[in-house]
């Protein structure tokens, strides 16, 4: 694998190719009518300001790393002049980051446009009372973020963020994608929030200057006893990711655990711009948490540009950018990379993940540990188990009680009872569905008991749920959100 990755760093980037456009001319004409005609259907509403906003930026390829406004464009052009002396006519409110008089007293107030958000805000777990915030930026500047619990203001930051030139781009011949992975200076940003109050409530939010406010809300890690949900979802592929993502946001997680296959280049619609559009209604409103899949690794320096840059440390402080940790009301969240360091005894993988188990097992304020991970050990679907993972990892879960352990990569709902332990496989995210039976005789020929062990199956595309109880009992339930409907659940009462 890591010789594998090696040639993609050195063969796979793909930089933006200027030349196959006619001219800078021509694009400033197509932006010119898209900014014009965007002008003149603008609504009075918020949000059909906000599309019509980024809409305008998105068009704007040929000079990314200055992204173009409408205002900004128009006051270059005759026609622009004019078509600014229309705001204002009819009760119209001018843009955000126009120049404006303050309180009617002569005070000057910051006229420079709002800097707009390319990927974000997310939130992620760091520790039992820590959370971070995150979002990307085309510009350094430091945006303030404060943090409010029951309607009171308990913390502000301003945001710190390093631009960082990214080459690859993706689809690389269609700059008019909306979804479209841009090259460019990027900048992450974070902010931290520490000591918070277990299991509580807190709304987030973001100033993007000029008046434009993002908004979002989180519970804290909850302390042991307390209930809490977790909805679990992977391989969300475009389009139908998008029905998965409504029906877990509407199922209120505390948490969003991804199994892996967060987009696929495979498909020219499924970006990391995209993710993060279509994941807007989960990232608002809880922390977000991701394994690593096979298609995190599919070129253009996939892993370090996008997983790494925007995920890597997720979970407790020190973890490894492609495994971690976290910890929620009792139980301990160990997300493995499946797609290397597994398959040997002595890798820092298995090392950190044998430390871990013996760790809940030791500690007074840990119930059990739950895992994650991408390829399933137990399966009969498109592709096979990896039997030298399984061979390890089993055991190892079986010692410390595990009792449930989730997976993705196979595009269909499995569930399996092997000597105690729940195997799940969810790969419903909305990625082309799989034959859950397609090697099922071979399996009845060669490993009949492993049949009989396969307590469920499904292929419509979804999302689960595990809700757990202040006793310990961990529900388990997989729904489809064709028709809403529940097909599977299982109980696991608390050894």
């Amino acid at each position: 694998m890591s010789l594998l990755r090696s040639h993609r760093r050195n063969n796979l980037k793909i930089r933006l190719q200027t030349g196959q456009y006619a001219s800078r001319r021509l694009m400033r004409c197509r932006l010119f009518l898209r900014c014009f005609v965007g002008l003149s259907m603008t609504s009075k509403t918020d949000g059909d300001a906000k599309n019509n906003q980024s809409n305008i930026e998105q068009a704007a390829d040929m000079s990314v790393a200055t992204p173009w406004t409408r205002r900004a464009f128009l006051a270059q052009s005759a026609l622009g002049a004019a078509a600014l002396g229309l705001w204002g006519v009819g009760g119209c409110t001018p843009p955000m980051g126009s120049e404006q008089v303050g309180d009617g007293g002569g005070k000057e107030v910051d006229t420079r446009p709002p800097i707009a958000l390319t990927k974000g805000p997310y939130l992620q777990l760091m520790g039992l009372n820590e959370v971070r915030l995150r979002f990307e930026t085309q510009s350094e500047d430091g945006l303030e973020v404060t943090l409010h619990q029951a309607a009171k203001e308990v913390a502000k930051q301003m945001s710190q963020g390093k631009l960082q030139k990214i080459e690859a781009a993706f689809p690389a011949d269609d700059p008019s994608l909306e979804r479209r992975d841009r090259p460019g200076d990027y900048a992450v940003h974070e902010v931290r929030f520490a000591s918070l109050k277990a299991g509580e409530h807190y709304e987030w939010r973001l100033s993007r200057r000029g008046g434009a406010v993002e908004e979002g809300s989180f519970r804290a890690p909850a302390a042991k006893g307390q209930p809490f949900r977790v909805g679990w979802i992977s391989d969300t592929m475009y389009p139908q990711h998008e029905k998965s993502v409504q029906l877990l946001a509407g199922k209120k997680p505390d948490i969003v655990w991804h199994g892996g296959d967060i987009q696929y280049q495979t498909n020219f619609l499924d970006t990391w711009e995209g993710v993060f559009q279509v994941f807007e209604p989960l990232l608002r409103k809880a922390p977000m948490h991701f394994c690593v899949g096979n298609h995190e690794y599919e070129g253009l320096d996939e892993f370090e540009i996008f997983y790494t840059r925007l995920l890597g440390g997720h979970g407790d402080q020190g973890a490894a950018n492609d495994y971690h940790a976290f910890t929620y009301g009792g139980v301990r969240f160990l997300a493995l990379n499946s797609e290397e360091g597994v398959d040997k005894d002595d890798t820092p993988q298995m090392k950190w993940l044998k430390d871990e188990l013996m760790k809940v097992e030791q500690s007074p304020d840990l119930m059990y540990a739950v895992v994650g991970f991408h390829r399933p050990y137990y399966t009969f679907g498109r592709s096979k188990p990896p039997l030298g993972m399984r061979a390890l990892l089993h055991p190892l879960f079986k010692q410390y009680k595990v009792p449930l352990v989730m997976s993705g990569h196979n595009h269909s709902y499995e569930r399996f009872d092997i000597d105690g332990i729940a195997y799940v496989v969810d790969g419903c995210g909305g990625a082309i569905g799989y034959n859950p039976d397609e090697y099922l005789e071979e399996f009845k020929a060669n490993a009949p008991d492993e049949v009989a062990a396969r307590r469920a199956v499904d292929r419509g595309f979804g999302c689960s749920l595990l809700d757990f109880d202040p006793k310990g009992t961990l529900t388990l339930t997989h729904h489809e959100f064709e028709g809403n409907k529940e097909v599977d659940r299982l109980v696991i009462p608390k050894a």
